[in-house]
């Protein structure tokens, strides 16, 4: 797992806090191609919401392009976890993936988050 995760600075001007939060995870599993897979329990534990939060949140995410989803299906034809593009960003700033460890709450990881991307504007 990578230990900085990139996230795009515009998420602050067109997302709410759960919105970030889900982002924010979902930006940490990805990988190079912005590609990751998740389970739905996965992603609501690591943001301490419930899976219809996590539902509910999920579909803005998707209406506002930042990801993108496509339901995959196991050899027996059950679905399995979804496969979520995340949109790659050249422009933003890093913070540390434990950030996610910590159990906090939506709000306060949100502060957390917005204190680093103003770390990270003072530094550049």
């Amino acid at each position: 797992m990578r230990r900085y995760i990139l996230l795009d600075s515009k998420i602050f001007s067109c997302l709410n806090p759960y919105e970030i939060a889900l982002y924010t995870i979902l930006s940490k599993y990805k990988n190079a191609k912005g590609d990751c897979f998740p389970s739905r329990r996965t992603l609501s534990e690591k943001g301490g919401f419930s899976i219809s939060t996590y539902t509910k949140y999920i579909k803005e995410l998707i209406k506002k392009g930042l990801i993108k989803v496509k339901a995959r299906w196991r050899a027996n034809g059950s679905q399995t976890s979804n496969l979520f593009s995340v949109a790659n960003t050249d422009k933003g700033f890093f913070i540390h993936s434990d950030i996610l460890n910590k159990k906090l709450t939506v709000y306060e990881l949100t502060v957390l988050i917005y204190l680093c991307s103003r770390k990270n504007n003072k530094n550049k």
